[in-house]
């Protein structure tokens, strides 16, 4: 009974933590700088999908995602130097 009560409390946290977290910027290798792409938010160009920003991304580039929720099952980062705030 014990177990199940720290394994519930301690998913419960994780998702907690998981969304108190996601202002921490992600960095990927040494940042160098580059092109800034938006996510979300309401200028021209912006993505819609963090995974197309991410495609559309060179090495040393920056990701601004702005605040909200955004649907996507699987998110791949296949670039070596990419800075996602």
């Amino acid at each position: 009974m014990w177990f199940r009560k720290t394994l519930v409390f301690s998913i419960t946290f994780l998702f907690i933590t998981a969304g108190t977290t996601s202002n921490i910027p992600l960095t990927v290798s040494g940042h160098t700088g580059g092109n800034t792409l938006y996510v979300g938010g309401s200028g021209p160009n912006n993505y819609t999908r963090i995974q197309d920003a991410i495609d559309d991304a060179n090495d040393g580039d920056t990701i601004f995602v702005y605040n909200g929720t955004y649907y996507e099952h699987h998110i791949i980062i296949d670039k070596k130097n990419l800075l996602i705030r």
